[in-house]
């Protein structure tokens, strides 16, 4: 339901400066979506309280557990806070270290268990389960390291793992892609089945880069390469494909801004950020935008394919069933980063007039 892009963030933006991607731009729709969803808004959390005291800086993930908790991971200070529905800080967990409920970096959280938090460390390699009210219950480590995870209430996993390079240096005409492995595992780090051969991107901001969400016992996969979007079953078997029906659309210079932002908004230090934004400004941008930013599945079993970009007019999305036919769209705000997807609610993150993060959950009126 919800995934981490450790890899497409700081991870690829360290490999661009010495050789990147993040959701970002205008979208142009290719069909009529069979309804468009009305959503309204439940709950606001801004960054920084009413005492002026910041209580996240860059969030990784933002997720709504069963019981109506939100909770927020902060890349910054390494930690996951916990909120009630009505914007209340009940509990922030986490600091700088390694060991229990400490974390190093990349942090990321879903819910992969009915009302549990998962929260994963990629510089530990460890997944940290905690309760609704933020108690750590236990923890696990992986014996891989994942470039992204996605997993589902049912406490499957899928975790494409760190490439092998393939290709030439970037440059005209030229670019480095990379190719691996979509590990799956259980809520204890149990291997259930893999996915091989499959193409994980480029390393450049808005370059081709995989993505993928967990549906019953499947692994939706979305490479870039094209709006084809594959669907693997556990044992590594592809079942159908359909294509998203998304057109080539090129690269606005906001577009592009708005991606190298988000690529090093990771990193806490200012001249850090303002020098590698600088080194990814050298590098040759794509002709054209990925076919889509992100994909997830919600608790209905419908995959959801975000077809727009940060700095784009609108974030655009649409929905898909099992045999690949579109269901449903929604329309949500510029510079809206969907991050989660359940049967009634819609977790983002947007900014508000300051340039501060607000992460904003949606109800979703699809039955009214």
């Amino acid at each position: 339901m919800n995934t981490l892009s450790g890899f497409a963030r700081s991870g690829i933006a360290c490999l661009i400066a010495l050789s990147a991607v993040a959701p970002t731009a205008t979208y142009s729709q290719t069909k009529t979506p069979n309804a468009s969803e009305r959503v309204r808004v439940s709950t606001s959390i801004r960054a920084v309280d009413e005492f002026g005291d910041l209580r996240f800086a860059t969030v990784s993930s933002a997720i709504r557990l069963t019981s109506g908790m939100i909770v927020i991971s902060d890349a910054r200070s390494n930690t996951v806070s916990f909120f009630r529905e009505n914007g209340k800080l009940v509990t922030t967990i986490g600091r700088r270290g390694d060991g229990p409920a400490e974390f190093r970096a990349n942090i990321w959280v879903g819910e992969c268990g009915r009302d549990s938090a998962f929260v994963f460390d990629r510089a530990h390699r460890r997944i940290s389960v905690f309760t609704s009210a933020g108690k750590l219950a236990r923890q696990f480590t992986l014996a891989f390291q994942p470039v992204s995870l996605s997993c589902s209430r049912n406490g499957e996993f899928a975790a494409p793992l760190t490439p092998d390079m393939q290709g030439a240096p970037l440059g005209r005409g030229a670019t480095i892609t990379y190719s691996g492995r979509i590990m799956v595992f259980g809520a204890r780090g149990d291997s259930i089945g893999q996915v091989s051969g499959v193409s994980i991107g480029e390393p450049r901001a808005l370059g081709k880069l995989t993505r993928i969400a967990i549906l019953e016992r499947q692994v939706a996969v979305a490479t870039g390469d094209s709006d084809m979007v594959e669907i693997w079953s556990f044992d590594g078997k592809r079942s159908r494909t359909f294509k998203a029906g998304v057109a080539n659309r090129k690269i606005a210079p906001l577009v592009r801004d708005r991606a190298m932002d988000a690529l090093v908004s990771d990193f806490s230090d200012a001249k850090y950020r303002v020098n590698m934004k600088r080194l990814l400004l050298q590098q040759p941008a794509p002709e054209f935008l990925p076919p889509y930013s992100n994909v997830l599945s919600d608790s209905n079993g419908l995959l959801w394919v975000v077809e727009t970009f940060i700095g784009q007019a609108t974030t655009f999305a649409r929905a898909y069933n099992a045999t690949g036919t579109a269901q449903m769209s929604i329309s949500l705000p510029a510079g809206t980063q969907i991050m989660q997807m359940s049967d009634n609610s819609i977790v983002t993150v947007q900014e508000d007039a300051d340039g501060d993060q607000v992460v904003v959950v949606y109800e979703r009126l699809k039955n009214r």
